[in-house]
This record gives C-alpha cells, sequence and structure tokens, in this order.
C-alpha cells in the first residue's frame, strides 16, 4: 500500500518536472528574437512535448505500445545522447535569445 503511493508521487514529479520544462523551454520560444532560433527551440520543445504525451499515452493503456521512451527519464543509449545534445541546443538558444532583441543596424 505504501509502495502505491509513492509510485503514484513519483510519477505526478516526473509529469510535474516534465510540464515545468516545457513551460520554460516554452518560455525560451517567444523570448528568442531571432526566426531560426525560435522554430528551433518549437520545434524541440514541440518533440519532447509529443514524447512524454505518447509515452504517458502507452503507460496509462490509453493507445497501443509505440515503444517511445521517456524524453531524459528512460535508460537508454543513443536516445539519451540525442536528448542531451537538443538540450544544449534549447540552454544555448536561451542564453543567446537575452532579455532584449538585438538592434538592428
Amino acid at each position: 500500500m505504501i509502495c502505491e503511493e509513492l509510485g503514484i508521487v513519483g510519477g505526478i514529479a516526473v509529469i510535474g518536472l516534465l510540464l515545468t520544462f516545457l513551460w520554460l523551454g516554452r518560455s525560451v520560444v517567444f523570448r528568442c528574437p531571432d526566426p531560426v532560433g525560435r522554430l528551433l527551440a518549437f520545434g524541440i520543445v514541440l518533440m519532447f512535448g509529443i514524447q512524454a504525451a505518447m509515452n504517458i499515452a502507452v503507460v496509462t493503456a490509453s493507445v497501443p505500445t509505440k515503444g517511445i521512451a521517456l524524453p531524459l527519464v528512460s535508460a537508454g543509449g543513443s536516445g539519451t545522447v540525442f536528448l542531451g545534445g537538443v538540450v544544449g541546443v534549447l540552454a544555448s538558444i536561451a542564453r543567446h535569445s537575452g532579455s532584449a532583441p538585438p538592434e538592428k543596424a
């Protein structure tokens, strides 16, 4: 009984962290002044959101098994390395976007 409650708390914590990541990624998209960076950040956030939604849907038996791993949580080889690189690109976009758009020459 206690293990079931801890599993529910852990699941809610993981979903909460993923939602926080998506919310912060959304703010990067809106803050980026460069159209290419904005589209790249939007694609990264959308990719994470779709992967997370598909994995959660499979776990809750809402859809058939697709074989899509939960981003940044599921153990894996090349997928984990790729997603780590993608998070690095999103962090770079966030760092270079700053708080104000750059001045045009």
